[in-house]
């Protein structure tokens, strides 16, 4: 897998790097324990503790589409580890309004490219559906394709349709159309 930069709010921009199935270097301070989890469709997040505070880390497409899933609760601390190519299949949001996003999701400076919604019958149009008391932050999402997505009565925000009490911040979206 090689190495992997990982910057995170919690170690204030301090560079750690996690080099998988051999253990963990930190820098300063920070304290670093890499393990593995699976859930029943056999998707498999790597997880880093960073200060106490367990981070899943997310590489694939398939990790995107796990979070809210078996173990991979919506109220998980999530850190994209990669840059990220969906594809063409239609995406559905992360939380619902029952069931809101709850966790962190930081983006670490990595894109997520191609991410697509556009069913014309969706109503909730966002790569977070709804989100309450969340931290979405460093999140980039380039050749977005949500334009034509839904139609009367929809909610639409790029990075979430619905949010509630939530810190959303140093977000980036570049449309298809852009």
């Amino acid at each position: 897998m090689g190495i992997v930069k990982m910057l995170t709010a919690l170690t204030l921009c301090a560079s750690m790097f996690v080099t998988a199935g051999v253990g963990a270097m930190s820098a300063d301070t920070a304290e670093i324990e890499v393990e593995t989890a699976e859930t029943e469709a056999a998707v498999v997040m790597n997880t880093a503790t960073v200060k106490g505070v367990t981070w899943y880390l997310v590489e694939s497409e398939a990790h995107l589409r796990a979070i809210g899933t078996g173990e991979y609760g919506l109220d998980k601390n999530y850190m994209q580890n990669a840059d990220i190519t969906m594809s063409t299949t239609e995406w559905v949001p992360i939380g619902t309004e029952s069931n809101p996003f709850t966790g962190q999701y930081n983006g670490n400076g990595y894109e997520i490219r191609g991410l697509t919604i556009t069913s014309p019958t969706v109503k909730i149009i966002g790569f977070f559906g709804f989100a309450g008391n969340a931290q979405l932050y460093n999140i980039t999402l380039r050749d977005l394709d949500i334009e034509t997505a839904g139609g009367q009565g929809k909610s639409v925000g790029a990075i979430c349709a619905r949010a509630t009490d939530c810190n959303i911040h140093s977000n980036e979206v570049y449309s298809i159309y852009d």
